[in-house]
């Protein structure tokens, strides 16, 4: 029995991750998540691209090469700084969710609610709070202004207020994710 205690306590204590600054682990994920975008982006865009080109949305081919092109660029380009790149990848993010809000429709949501959430990882809280704040008022200025369908169907003679709702809504699930992230991370 002494044996295995001996070899426990060793064994948990080799597992510790070494004590780096909360910088260096924001690094490392951005890097890692820009490797994991690029490639996974790529195998997305893909279809994407094939059934655009088939359909002849050559605006969803714009899009998406110029995201996966953006992507390879701030995975290369090391001497970017990390803000500067955190701040260009959640540009991609949000801007593919803003023109698939007016292209596609809900898939939009799925992009847009990232977005916040990887503020917080990346940046932190105040960075997150801005980014929550620029999905609710694009969601209901753009929803509203340009009548998107998302496939609600109440209040269709409200749209106004169809669109106070679905920005409420996303708002209050992508901020409890986020604040979540960003309080772990505190």
């Amino acid at each position: 029995m002494k044996i295995v205690h001996p070899f426990l306590r060793r064994f948990l204590r080799a597992q510790r991750l070494p004590a780096k600054d909360l910088q260096f682990w924001r690094d490392q994920m951005l890097n890692a998540i820009l490797s994991v975008a690029l490639v996974l982006g790529t195998l997305t865009a893909i279809p994407s691209v094939l059934m655009a080109i088939r359909d002849r949305l050559y605006s969803i081919v714009v899009i998406d090469v110029l995201a996966i092109t953006w992507l390879l660029i701030l995975w290369r380009w090391r001497a970017l700084s990390f803000t500067a790149k955190s701040w260009n990848f959640l540009l991609i993010v949000y801007g593919v969710g803003v023109f698939f809000l007016f292209k596609v429709g809900p898939v939009s949501q799925i992009y847009l609610m990232a977005v916040p959430v990887l503020a917080a990882l990346l940046l932190g809280l105040r960075s997150a709070v801005f980014v929550l704040v620029l999905n609710a008022v694009t969601l209901i200025s753009v929803g509203y202004a340009f009548d998107i369908d998302l496939q609600f169907d109440r209040y269709h003679d409200q749209p106004f207020l169809r669109w106070i709702i679905i920005t409420l809504n996303f708002t209050f699930i992508s901020s409890v994710i986020t604040v979540s992230c960003a309080v772990l991370l505190r």
